[in-house]
């Protein structure tokens, strides 16, 4: 089994950016998108920052987040590393009406699948920004964004943090029963739907219908170089003040 499809990757050797700097970056885009989507738009980097600390170790400059449409309507958010912009499908939050939720799910759409969308496109922009990675599929014609190893690694890194049952490996074709199927190893379950689709393919029954405490899980997190009980301390009353902030929004 090669080690390169199942590898869990662990966080890039770079120094924390410094909070002062993204500080400054942040309140200048906070502001700004509190002013375009009112009440929600400050969350959005809330949630960002929280992320970033926990399980991407301070390592990432905050980008852009929008709310628009994504391709064809078919996804919930896109990374746009040309324009180091998250893009996040306008109907996430709180559809009007069935036409607004293309995708069927409408009991599971509200903060928490939001944030958990939001989670996604940062992977991306981990493996694009800090791993150096902008083509994660290689040259491979049968590869994608999700069904390679950066990604793969990354995953896995991340379900092993937030204690997720499941291990992810390329998916390859190989032969099932006599036929020729795009299938995991024996011993792996996750499909090239569930890679593509985590981590919402792989969170537990309820998790999103149940949403009355927006807090992020953060019982394990990475561990950023140099951080002292200090800095946890204070991201411990960041995360109290965005659970109280939030469950006032619902």
């Amino acid at each position: 089994m090669p080690s390169n499809e199942i590898r869990m990757a662990v966080l890039d050797s770079q120094d924390p950016i410094p909070k002062e700097t993204l500080q400054e970056d942040l309140g200048t885009l906070r502001d700004s998108a509190q002013i375009i989507y009112p009440g929600v738009g400050g969350q959005l980097y809330d949630w960002w920052e929280t992320i970033n600390e926990a399980h991407f170790g301070r390592q990432m400059t905050p980008p852009g987040i929008q709310f628009g449409l994504t391709p064809h309507g078919k996804t919930f958010g896109k990374w746009r590393g040309y324009e180091h912009t998250v893009i996040l499908h306008r109907s996430l939050l709180d559809p009007a009406d069935a036409s607004d939720d293309p995708w069927d799910i409408g009991d599971l759409l509200g903060n928490r699948f939001a944030r958990d969308v939001l989670f996604h496109e940062m992977i991306h922009q981990y493996i694009d920004t800090v791993r150096g990675i902008d083509n994660p599929r290689g040259n491979s014609p049968n590869s994608s964004p999700h069904n390679c190893p950066s990604w793969v690694a990354e995953i896995n890194r991340l379900s092993a943090e937030m204690d997720l049952d499941c291990t992810a490996h390329v998916v390859k074709q190989r032969r099932v029963d006599g036929d020729v199927k795009w299938a995991p190893p024996e011993g792996f379950d996750m499909s090239i739907g569930d890679i593509s689709s985590w981590p919402w393919s792989v969170r537990p029954d309820g998790y999103y219908r149940n949403d009355p405490n927006p807090a992020f899980d953060l019982d394990e997190r990475s561990e950023p170089a140099g951080d002292s009980q200090h800095d946890r301390d204070d991201l411990d009353e960041v995360e109290q003040q965005l659970e109280e902030d939030l469950n006032q929004m619902l």
